[in-house]
């Protein structure tokens, strides 16, 4: 697969409760949240799931945001001395 569609059922991809369940982990782990596997067979899309991980951590995601913004302006600071 080269690209996704974001509206695309990710079962057309061949994403099955294996799959799944391993996404759920990598986002679980990577992003500090709770997801269960049985949410994505909920939610059918990229789009669907990305609305609900929004809705639901919004604000992880909008503080995580900050402070990479602040560790790369921190960066060009000391690049600058």
């Amino acid at each position: 697969i080269q690209s996704l569609d974001y509206n695309e059922d990710l079962a057309n991809y061949g994403f099955d409760s294996i799959c799944a369940t391993e996404f759920v982990e990598l986002l679980n782990e990577k992003y500090e949240i709770s997801l269960s596997p049985i949410l994505l067979f909920e939610l059918k899309t990229i789009l669907d799931i990305a609305k609900f991980i929004f809705a639901k951590y919004g604000n992880i995601f909008i503080n995580s945001n900050s402070k990479m913004q602040n560790n790369d302006n921190a960066s060009k600071l000391d690049d600058i001395r």
